[in-house]
């Protein structure tokens, strides 16, 4: 049977101990506020925009996830949604992280593509989120 992720598991742990901290920031007993910067990076680079998905890889779920949808993995439902919420709650992760660290050029830039994409057949209402819950009721 598969499991979570490892790696999830540990930015999953990495989220509350960074919640909790900047918790006790705003309660007033914890030191200074800080931004969520993955610990997978050991040196972190604003612009270093080509590495800015490394802590948000989904190489491998990516390649259970086809091994389930393809029916050479546990052949479970299960498996197909713990796959597929890991990559998309990575994804979402890794745009929020994005969204943060953009300069105001990229941002005008990232909206006109977005919002160009998003009217698009192929986009992401009809050609990902529509086919993925279609996907669901049909697995």
């Amino acid at each position: 049977m598969a499991s979570p992720d490892a790696y999830f598991q540990t930015l999953m742990n990495d989220m509350k101990v960074f919640n909790n901290k900047n918790a006790e920031y705003l309660e007033g007993t914890g030191t200074q506020r800080r931004w969520m910067i993955p610990t997978q990076f050991t040196t972190f680079k604003v612009f270093d925009i080509q590495n800015l998905s490394t802590p948000f890889d989904r190489t491998q779920l990516n390649a259970d996830y086809k091994a389930e949808y393809e029916g050479t993995g546990d052949d479970e439902i299960r498996s197909v949604a713990g796959y597929s919420t890991q990559i998309a709650y990575l994804a979402m992760m890794e745009r929020a992280f994005r969204e943060r660290y953009k300069s105001l050029p990229r941002i005008g830039a990232h909206t006109m593509g977005r919002v160009e994409a998003h009217g698009e057949d192929d986009g992401v209402h009809e050609g990902s989120i529509l086919p993925w819950v279609q996907e669901l009721f049909t697995a």
